[in-house]
């Protein structure tokens, strides 16, 4: 049977109460607030008084046979007693198998808020070993989500309200007064709020939390049909136009002296490096004496949580040997480099393009080369020069250079080759044009005199070409049907060209076949029949 009591706390003597013993008990006496008298009893040591819960408690033995307390939060006894039964009763059907445990952990999950159950999956996803970066995205994701859908409890975690907060997101409503309108968001930035909701979702799943994933059927938009942020590759003159400017720039605000950041940009387009993976580089990095020469990148900063040994071009291998003889063992290499890199190559690429603009001989020549996008951040078609734009560079050169697509998928540092052709390889036109060289020959050439005579010849017969033996009247019949475009013939239309022509007149040679080989008339009409078939004909010619 249960029990129902109410908690006692051990709370400092009121101000002014005095003690008292009465029947054998020790109490304190005050005067509230109000003036009401009020009475305690004291604790053991005598140096606070014992004071009663307002909610009732429960204790019940649960189906393992241990006791248990249940706070009731119910102020009323009879309520909390009711509590108490349907507990025990609970505890009744588990122990005998009545009661499900996985209805029972769904229901129980159901009645949290879900913000503790994205509290969970982000330290789950900090535990797993995933970057800090990926962490807080995937926590504004979620916040951002679960705010514009309304979203409290998992029951109302639904694909219909998930694309509605979505929706939001790509259509913003009007701003009103001075507030500033927002910009409607890409079908990229969309797929990331997606990826992070259907991520947490299946975590929900897998952790036994719902009986199955909410947001299984919810796809993602293709984000090709609206890409606003577009890199596009350097051509060679503007990577040499970019390195020798830099290298004779320094500006506090880079963070790295002009000759750092030069080698910084070559680096990151002969390896593939991101910002963040050239940043972790030390003096121990490099391998130059290796065959090939390598630079490393441990596991711990690299994207994809793996020890990553890239080659570097025999080029490099004496100006890089020459740069680090300027650092000590062991000493980082890239660490003054400015945060916001993006930034940072853009000034380059101004200073760079100032430069190039200054070494034209008029103004008309002027004119011109500022009518180009040469070293340009953004050009006409709005393909932008990031940081990143150094790594669609390597990746495209490798592609070019004939590397086969395993091969350009190990350098790219890839999960899928898709990505590396799809979304890092950029094919020129140059690169392409040998691809469609050979069609016009066959869609402009024309044939030669003496071809063209021959195949008129050939069409007619007047070719010169001799028969090997005189063809009979089925043949002759068949031959005639092959040239009017018939395929199969029947049996009864050899037997209707045979018929046609008395049997005297027939060739010599067809009409002893049979008395020659001892067969039958059916049996010369069934090898006619099959001789009639033009594909046996073609395949087995006769002798």
């Amino acid at each position: 049977m249960a029990t129902v009591f109410q908690r006692t706390k051990k709370k400092p003597l009121p101000p002014g109460a005095q003690l008292v013993e009465r029947k054998g008990r020790r109490l304190a006496e005050w005067l509230d607030a109000r003036g009401k008298r009020r009475t305690a009893r004291l604790s053991k040591d005598g140096s606070g008084i014992l004071a009663k819960a307002s909610t009732y408690t429960v204790r019940f033995v649960d189906e393992h046979g241990h006791t248990r307390e249940v706070g009731t939060r119910c102020r009323d006894y009879a309520a909390a007693e009711q509590l108490g039964r349907e507990l025990e009763k609970r505890a009744m059907q588990r122990r005998e198998g009545l009661l499900d445990p996985a209805q029972e952990r769904f229901a129980k999950a159901a009645r949290k808020p879900i913000a503790e159950h994205a509290a969970a999956h982000i330290e789950h996803l900090a535990a797993a070993g995933n970057t800090a970066k990926h962490v807080r995205t995937v926590e504004r994701h979620l916040r951002a989500i679960f705010s514009a859908a309304g979203i409290e409890r998992l029951p109302e975690l639904k694909s219909a309200a998930v694309l509605s907060a979505v929706s939001a997101m790509r259509n913003p409503p009007l701003a009103e007064g001075g507030e500033k309108q927002k910009q409607p968001a890409s079908l990229a930035t969309c797929n990331g709020h997606l990826r992070s909701v259907k991520g947490f979702s299946r975590w929900l799943w897998k952790q036994r939390l719902t009986p199955e994933d909410a947001l299984l059927d919810l796809g993602l938009f293709n984000a090709e049909t609206d890409r606003r942020h577009i890199r596009r590759e350097m051509a060679a003159e503007e990577v040499h136009w970019l390195l020798d400017v830099t290298e004779q720039r320094t500006l506090p605000e880079h963070g790295a002296p002009g000759p750092t950041r030069a080698m910084c940009y070559r680096l990151a387009a002969a390896t593939g490096f991101r910002a963040n993976e050239l940043r972790s580089l030390t003096t121990d990095s490099f391998d130059l004496d290796a065959a090939p020469p390598t630079c490393t990148v441990e596991a711990g900063y690299s994207k994809r949580r793996k020890r990553d040994v890239q080659p570097l071009p025999q080029a490099l291998v004496e100006p890089l040997r020459a740069w680090l003889a300027g650092f000590g063992p062991g000493e980082s290499v890239f660490a003054g480099i400015a945060g916001n890199t993006a930034r940072m190559l853009r000034s380059d690429l101004t200073a760079a393009r100032t430069a190039w603009l200054e070494t034209a001989r008029s103004e008309a020549e002027k004119e011109q080369m500022q009518a180009t996008d040469f070293l340009l951040y953004s050009d006409r078609q709005g393909h932008v020069t990031d940081f990143h734009s150094l790594r669609v560079l390597f990746i495209s050169r490798v592609v070019a250079s004939g590397a086969s697509v395993k091969e350009a998928q190990t350098l790219a540092r890839h999960s899928t080759p898709v990505l590396t052709m799809n979304t890092y390889s950029r094919a020129t036109l140059l690169d392409v044009a040998g691809a469609v060289s050979g069609l016009g020959d066959l869609l402009t050439k024309q044939p030669t005199r003496p071809q063209a005579e021959a195949a008129a010849m050939r069409a007619t017969g007047t070719d010169g070409r001799q028969e090997t033996a005189p063809k009979s009247a089925h043949e002759s019949a068949h031959s005639q049907q092959a040239q009017e475009g018939s395929g199969w013939h029947s049996r009864a239309s050899v037997r209707a060209a045979d018929q046609s022509e008395p049997r005297d007149a027939r060739e010599p040679e067809t009409a002893t076949i049979p008395a020659v080989r001892g067969a039958s008339v059916d049996s010369e009409e069934k090898r006619r029949w099959w001789e009639s078939n033009p594909r046996w004909r073609i395949c087995n010619p006769l002798p």
